[in-house]
């Protein structure tokens, strides 16, 4: 999702994922400790390298990034699937898989 040109299905998936994080735990590890974004785009692509490190599925899921309870295991699964897919406009999710994860929850 981060860093790229093109925006695809699988990006809006992981944000609705990311969004269910915040309602679940109330915050996001990237909402911590970080510089308010500015207008300079150094201090842009520094914010994006931070967060790409912090979305690693299991870590995030582990609760340990946010300080939170775990979440469920089927989020990581998730974000795992839909992180792995190929980069590029022909690559559409498998929305039936992440439906029967939601659906595990």
């Amino acid at each position: 999702m981060l860093m790229k040109n093109h925006i695809m299905p699988r990006d809006d998936l992981e944000s609705l994922l990311y969004l269910m994080l915040y309602l679940l735990w109330g915050k996001l590890p990237w909402n911590q400790n970080l510089p308010v974004m500015s207008e300079d785009y150094d201090d842009h692509v520094e914010l994006q390298r931070v967060i790409h490190q912090l979305r690693d599925p299991q870590n995030l899921c582990s609760g340990q990034l946010s300080k939170s309870s775990e979440c469920e295991p089927e989020f990581a699964s998730i974000l795992t699937y839909l992180q792995d897919l190929p980069q590029n406009q022909a690559s559409k999710p498998n929305y039936q898989y992440i439906r029967k994860c939601f659906k595990a929850i």
